[in-house]
């Protein structure tokens, strides 16, 4: 089974291996690093805005329009951030176990 699935991680989705054009890498050294620190300040500013989130969270159910406690406020905040982290593991657990690459890719771009 694990030879399996090592097998369709590396095959390409639509085309056999022969039909697919090989692909020349010719970045330069300063292009490589450049994207690296692109990706890792988008990851950086992703994680700042949702801990962000998570602080005004607690200030905004303690404010006068909620009127939380501010232990509450706290639970509050922390509620939502397992449920982040659990609805990531069960929506990545059902799109790599239980739909596959395809419609996961088709059920992500759907226009609405």
């Amino acid at each position: 089974m694990a030879d399996k699935i090592v097998e369709d991680e590396v095959s390409p989705l639509l085309f056999h291996s022969s039909s697919i054009p090989k692909k020349i890498y010719n970045r330069t050294p300063f292009q490589r690093k450049t994207a690296v620190w692109i990706i890792l300040f988008a990851v950086g500013f992703e994680r700042l805005a949702f801990y962000s989130l998570g602080g005004n969270l607690v200030l905004f159910l303690t404010s006068d329009t909620i009127q939380w406690t501010p232990a509450h406020g706290v639970t509050g905040s922390l509620y939502f951030f397992g449920a982040s982290y659990i609805s990531a593991l069960i929506f990545s657990w059902i799109s790599d176990a239980k739909l596959g690459r395809a419609k996961t890719i088709l059920l992500g771009n759907r226009n609405k």
